[in-house]
């Protein structure tokens, strides 16, 4: 109720609204949110006023609330302390001697001498001497209440139409967005980086512009990407790059939720997996960069051709001997344990991460290293099987073939 009426221009506490992870978008400050921040605290003021000029206390309003949810002898129970406590409070609030407060007596009206919570002085309530309530006012403040919530969701969905997605999220208390954004990926005409973003798109069934530029565009790319690098990604305009946060962000934002649980001891197990992808990315990366940067790796920038082409060799057939064998038998561990995917009976983002990884280093791209250089790895094998099985993800390689 009151974070309907009084939330603030900040957007930071949206995660804790929805348990979602949604970007950041101020809420813009116009005269629909001061008119109805106006609106929300005016019906609090009457609310308050309707519970003071009734004589309704705290402890009859609960009591109250007590027969809505509850059975009868649970506000049986209730009521002793909660009378015990109005009885306490009245000094402090009451400005005049207030009227001694009698016990119930049984009223074919208002119930039985046994049934206290239904019992209340016969005489009419007092009005600065809160020991004493009425009960029809309650009932009726109750209903009360929930027609105002009710009225305020309706007038704050209203006002959030056609705002941004964080803020229809807020409004309906939801972690997903109603209407799918504009979203475009950009990257080279490769899987590698933007591979697993684009699977994650694809299994969420959200529609994305799937935009691929040459190595001869990327130079006029580079100066208009805040990193100097792609993939980027862009959502109604505004730019995300970093392929791990997209990653993340798609399967939380889109889809039922299961690529990236909430839960967080299954979050921990496919940030467990997605650290081990890393590892594999980091022991290939000499494998690639040392004959791009041979500086990089202590070597002098003019080496020749010939001497980059030999230690590149060395390196990935080390990879293949050493590296390989260790990564495969940690997933082959993992595997063996789910029977299925890398976290459970479900593909998650590390599936989606690890896959593109290992179908590179079955294409034939990457030289000196065998395409048949997972053979020795059953389960990971079946693994990939049943990726490929997936429907969404079959219908994403099909329509490549032909490419």
């Amino acid at each position: 109720f009151f974070s309907l009426c009084f939330t603030s221009n900040s957007m930071e506490h949206t995660v804790l609204l929805s348990n979602a992870a949604v970007l950041p978008a101020p809420l813009p400050t116009n005269d629909t949110h001061r008119r109805l921040t106006v609106l929300g605290a005016g019906l609090v003021g009457c609310l308050v006023g309707v519970l003071v000029v009734t004589g309704t206390t705290a402890s009859s309003l609960w009591t109250s609330s007590a027969l809505v949810v509850g059975s009868r002898a649970s506000a049986t129970r209730i009521a002793p302390v909660t009378q015990t406590v109005s009885q306490g409070s009245a000094s402090t609030w009451a400005t005049r001697e207030p009227r001694p407060f009698r016990s119930p007596r049984p009223d074919a009206s208002l119930g039985t001498a046994t049934d206290p919570h239904r019992s209340v002085d016969a005489e009419p309530s007092s009005v600065w001497g809160l020991q004493t309530a009425t009960p029809s006012a309650t009932w009726l403040l109750l209903p009360l209440g929930m027609l105002i919530g009710g009225l305020l969701r309706a007038v704050w969905d209203r006002r959030c139409k056609g705002q941004p997605a964080p803020v229809a999220m807020l409004a309906a208390g939801a972690t997903k967005p109603d209407e799918t954004p504009d979203i475009t990926l950009t990257y080279f005409d490769l899987e590698a980086a933007a591979e697993k973003v684009r699977l994650a798109l694809v299994m969420t069934g959200t529609e994305f512009e799937d935009k691929r530029i040459s190595f001869q565009e990327w130079g006029e790319y580079k100066p208009m990407t805040k990193y100097g690098q792609v993939p980027m990604m862009t959502i109604n305009g505004e730019e995300i790059f970093q392929s791990p946060a997209m990653l993340r962000y798609v399967a939380r934002s889109f889809g039922d939720g299961s690529l990236y649980p909430s839960d967080p001891k299954q979050m921990l197990e496919v940030e467990s997996l997605l650290g081990l992808s890393d590892d594999i990315a980091r022991a290939w990366q000499p494998c690639i960069y040392i004959n791009m940067y041979p500086e990089r790796f202590g070597h002098p920038s003019d080496m020749s051709p010939e001497a980059k082409a030999e230690i590149v060799k060395t390196l990935r057939e080390r990879f293949v001997a050493q590296d390989m064998p260790r990564f495969m038998g940690y997933i082959s561990d993992h595997l063996q344990e789910t029977g299925a995917f890398l976290c459970g009976d479900e593909p998650t983002i590390a599936d989606l991460q690890l896959l593109p990884q290992l179908r590179y280093f079955q294409s034939g791209t990457a030289e000196h290293v065998p395409v048949n250089c997972l053979e020795a790895y059953p389960e990971v094998g079946q693994w990939m099987e049943r990726m490929y099985s997936i429907p969404a993800i079959k219908s994403w390689y099909d329509s490549k073939k032909d490419h």
